[in-house]
């Protein structure tokens, strides 16, 4: 009986720990997309609700909250070399507790890919932001503007891409960029099926 008291109390523990991790995760999360301007600062209330439901966390405790709060601003450089390890973090948590149902690179891609989905703007406001860019700036802002959304969302893989290999020739046609991409993963072909449109229907606008 002392022993699975025991073992109870240590398994109480261990969730706990893993929930308040997740609370922080989510913090931190949403601290990346208002360092990076993903998120304006008005919709940080939202964006972390739409994260609790995403996994199934009741709430964000006081003590949790004020942790996170307390933490010194990030730059963009700084929020940019601390995403891989907050969604890897989330991942872990999602296939724990069945979030997730493999624990493949595939499907990871496709779950922080649905993550991430709660961060971005939505299709309207980014065509929106485009336009007017293009319209009244130039078409060199509205490509930036798209491109660093694209890296910040995570659909363009900051991280996978600093592994490509490149080096340029000099040709009689002029200088030829090659790359070697070594940031794509093999695929599952199951998988992909199984949730290619739920993936499609995420970053339908970014297409």
């Amino acid at each position: 009986m002392c022993a699975e008291l025991i073992g109870t109390a240590f398994a109480d523990r261990l969730y706990k720990k893993e929930y308040e991790m997740i609370q922080e995760n989510i913090l931190e999360l949403v601290k990346y997309g208002l360092s990076t301007g993903l998120v304006d600062p008005e919709d940080k209330v939202y964006t972390i609700n739409r994260l609790l439901e995403l996994f199934q966390v009741d709430e964000i405790e006081d003590a949790v909250f004020e942790k996170v709060e307390n933490l010194p601003a990030w730059t963009q450089e700084e929020a940019e070399g601390k995403l891989e390890g907050i969604l890897a973090e989330m991942m872990d948590y999602a296939y724990e507790n069945g979030l997730m149902a493999e624990n493949s690179i595939v499907y990871k891609d496709l779950f922080d890919t649905k993550i991430m989905g709660c961060l971005v703007p939505e299709p309207s406001s980014v065509r929106k932001t485009f336009r007017d860019l293009y319209e009244h700036t130039s078409p060199l802002a509205a490509t930036d503007y798209f491109y660093k959304l694209s890296c910040d969302s995570n659909y363009i893989r900051r991280q996978r891409i600093k592994k490509d290999r490149k080096w340029t020739t000099d040709t009689e046609f002029g200088t030829l960029d090659i790359t070697i991409n070594l940031s794509k993963p093999e695929k599952d072909p199951k998988a992909i099926v199984n949730f290619y449109f739920s993936a499609l229907f995420t970053y339908s606008y970014l297409i």
